[in-house]
């Protein structure tokens, strides 16, 4: 349901992920380029899949809670990576991605939630 302002959100989301997936980060350690693939690229999946979840609002609430768990871990990996002294080219514009893909979930799962209330009450009218 295109329609809807949560799947505008989640779409910028996957949007933004899959930006951060093509730019990529430049670093040393071979880890921290599996780390960000693997968390991003979870996150990006799980958005998309949370889009075609419209009918059951909790299942979708949830799976886009996941994706933005996985991409706070993105930040999570990168803080460690920076702590560790591992060279993380920090100019990137690719490293802001997950932030704003953390950005639109909340957006998304707001939404999401104001739609769940709204239906229950809808349900108490009948």
């Amino acid at each position: 349901m295109i329609q809807r302002i949560q799947t505008i959100h989640l779409l910028l989301s996957v949007i933004v992920g899959i930006v951060a997936l093509v730019i990529g980060i430049s670093c040393a350690t071979p880890w921290v380029k599996i780390a960000w693939l693997a968390l991003v690229g979870l996150g990006v999946l799980l958005a998309a899949w949370s889009i075609f979840l419209f009918k059951t609002r909790m299942r979708q609430l949830s799976i886009v809670n996941l994706s933005t768990v996985c991409h706070a871990l993105t930040g999570v990996v990168l803080g460690v990576a920076t702590l560790t002294g591992t060279a993380v080219e920090w100019g990137s514009v690719a490293i802001f991605m997950p932030l704003a893909a953390i950005i639109f979930n909340l957006l998304a799962c707001r939404r999401i939630r104001f739609d769940e209330r709204l239906v229950r009450s809808a349900d108490r009218l009948r």
